[in-house]
């Protein structure tokens, strides 16, 4: 049976006392954040649950020294996850190596963020797709913001990580850039917006409101939060 690759996450345990959603402070306080989070995690890792004939689910835990924590968050029936640290001070260094440990053990990676609940299954299954027929050695899926929510990977390349500047307008961009420097093709997927400010919350708010099974988790708790 051939070896399926890696869709990853990273992710912080979810309990009080951890800093999340930080930027969503002014219309959320911190127990209403790290609900959101929570719910839009379980939204994510119950994705992976879905996909689990496409790539082998794993969690890169934070903080690194109790990946197993995660365990109490995963899906009742979900499939074996691997749980795996993030190490690296800073995100480049931890998506660098988290890639890295993923090529040992398997024939392709995809990182994805817990940030855009309503992401489609359909858009992971394309950049399993892209990167197996070979139509791109990269593959990026742009956000909103100009960051990206997923970035996948068939060979380690350490140059698309490394003194970067995150959380800013040109990462995606700088990272098409940096591929082409390398003679690495990239394959785009769909922009989408993830969930960082207080207008994303307000959209996501009003796409759950539609269609609330795109991502039921995160559609309960909204329901549950005031003052959006």
């Amino acid at each position: 049976m051939p070896v399926l690759p890696v869709l990853a996450i990273m992710a912080r345990v979810p309990r009080p006392g951890v800093a999340c959603k930080t930027r969503l402070a002014p219309v959320l306080d911190a127990e209403q954040r790290l609900a959101l989070y929570r719910a839009m995690l379980e939204d994510r890792l119950a994705q992976l649950s879905r996909l689990s004939d496409t790539a082998q689910p794993w969690v890169a835990v934070a903080p690194p020294d109790e990946p197993e924590a995660m365990r109490a968050f995963l899906p009742a029936g979900a499939p074996p996850y691997a749980l795996v640290s993030q190490d690296g001070d800073d995100l480049g260094a931890r998506l660098e190596r988290l890639v890295a440990k993923a090529l040992v053990v398997a024939p392709a990676v995809c990182v994805v963020d817990s940030d855009t609940p309503t992401l489609p299954d359909a858009v992971l299954r394309e950049a399993f797709d892209a990167l197996a027929a070979d139509r791109g050695d990269v593959v990026l899926g742009p956000s909103s913001d100009g960051g990206y929510y997923l970035v996948g990977l068939r060979e380690p390349a350490p140059s698309l990580f490394r003194r970067m500047t995150w959380s800013t307008s040109t990462v995606a961009e700088e990272t098409r850039r940096r591929a082409a420097q390398d003679g690495l093709r990239v394959h785009d997927l769909a922009a989408f917006r993830d969930v960082d400010e207080p207008d994303d919350l307000r959209a996501l708010d009003e796409e759950l409101g539609r269609h609330a099974e795109a991502a039921p988790h995160t559609a309960r708790a909204l329901r549950g939060l005031r003052g959006l």
